[in-house]
């Protein structure tokens, strides 16, 4: 069973982007029912053989989820707002990929889960994701934002170059403490090499800024290897100029996904959704009022969760979120693999602040419930 339980973490943190490839139509759908069957299978499962022994702090963060997904479902039914999506496909995601696996993670033995053959595992797949995405755009064209196929767009593409890169990044840096192979290292260079291609070529706000952001956050609390980082960061910044430099159709559309209008009209809807939300909180501040608006989702997580649940729920959110960065920071200092989950929840969770929803930050939440499932101790996982 603790197989099955590290396959199922491996597909959900790195299956679909390179399942995604599959020439067959419908390949998502089938993905997230094959992730539902097991969700649910691996749940029960350990709900029973457990005896209901449960980890309090993913539970609580499934209990939390339940309460935004029971607005959510009401918005569906008794309202007619805009959900940017189709209501089926929202439901199935949800599922799939938020509730059944905090549900399970709350359940699951610590003891089965192997955090290091699921990086591995996902490092290879987010490796070959990237590549295939770079080499398939290259060959066959694209506009100015790389997408990786007809279901991977931009936005996930980019987080998924910059998840490789961090992984890569820190199974280069800590090859002793996690075991890493000669061959291994070089696929962590070139796998940074081509991420750092990929997270250019998708033009993509929130994965680059995530990017920078974790990068000063390990710089801040690197000290030895602090020498070695800033030069792999110059490198990476020099190939992002140098793309510049040869595409000024390129440069431009770059530079401008970076320059935000604000004005009352004619602005970007973005920024006017965020404004329509801190209306709806006011009006609402403690239990919050509904999911999305009339006029789409908010493009803000943290907006979303004020705004569908309240800010006592929205206080919790930060609290969990500030105690896991402080976790993060202990499993850096002690050299545990674990550090690279908090890393990862850490890129999920800045890159909310600019886009996607609850359900649609699914990564967010995965990362989350592993993090509190590792154990801070100064012996690898």
């Amino acid at each position: 069973m603790s197989k099955i339980v590290n396959l199922y973490l491996f597909l959900l943190l790195a299956g679909f982007p390179i399942f995604s490839f599959i020439p067959i139509s419908g390949v998502s759908v089938l993905f997230r029912g094959i992730m539902l069957f097991l969700g649910f299978f691996l749940g029960t499962y350990y709900l029973v053989n457990r005896k209901g022994k449960v980890n309090k702090s993913v539970f609580f963060v499934f209990l939390f989820l339940l309460v935004y997904f029971f607005k959510l479902y009401c918005d569906f039914i008794f309202t007619d707002l805009k959900f940017g999506r189709d209501k089926f496909e929202i439901f199935l995601l949800s599922l799939s990929s938020v509730i059944f696996p905090v549900f399970c993670l709350s359940f699951i033995d610590r003891k089965v889960i192997n955090l290091r053959v699921i990086l591995i595992f996902s490092h290879f797949s987010l490796s070959a994701t990237v590549f295939i995405a770079v080499f398939l755009g290259l060959k066959n064209g694209f506009l100015y934002r790389l997408s990786g196929n007809d279901i991977l767009n931009p936005i996930s593409l980019g987080h998924y170059a910059v998840s490789c890169f961090f992984i890569s990044l820190f199974f280069f840096l800590f090859y002793k403490e996690f075991k890493v192979s000669g061959m291994h290292k070089i696929l962590c260079l070139l796998a940074m090499l081509i991420s750092m291609v990929c997270l250019i070529m998708t033009a993509s706000r929130g994965p680059m800024l995530s990017f920078f952001a974790i990068f000063l956050i390990f710089s801040f609390l690197s000290s030895g290897s602090f020498f070695k980082t800033f030069l792999m960061m110059l490198f990476c910044l020099s190939l992002f100029f140098v793309s510049l430099l040869f595409s000024e159709r390129f440069s431009n559309a770059l530079l401008l996904r970076f320059t935000v209008d604000v004005e009352e009209d004619g602005g970007e809807a973005r920024v006017f959704l965020w404004k329509l939300a801190l209306e709806k909180i006011i009006d609402s501040p403690l239990f919050g009022s509904h999911t999305t608006t009339y006029y789409g989702y908010v493009h803000n997580m943290f907006l979303e969760i004020l705004m569908s649940t309240g800010v006592v729920l929205g206080a919790y959110y930060i609290y969990l979120t500030f105690f896991l960065y402080k976790k993060t920071v202990l499993l850096y200092k002690f050299k545990n693999i674990g550090m690279v989950f908090g890393f990862l929840f850490i890129q999920y969770f800045i890159a909310s602040f600019f886009s996607g929803t609850v359900y649609s930050n699914d990564l967010l939440w995965i990362f989350m419930s592993i993090l509190f499932l590792v154990r801070i101790e100064r012996k690898n996982v």
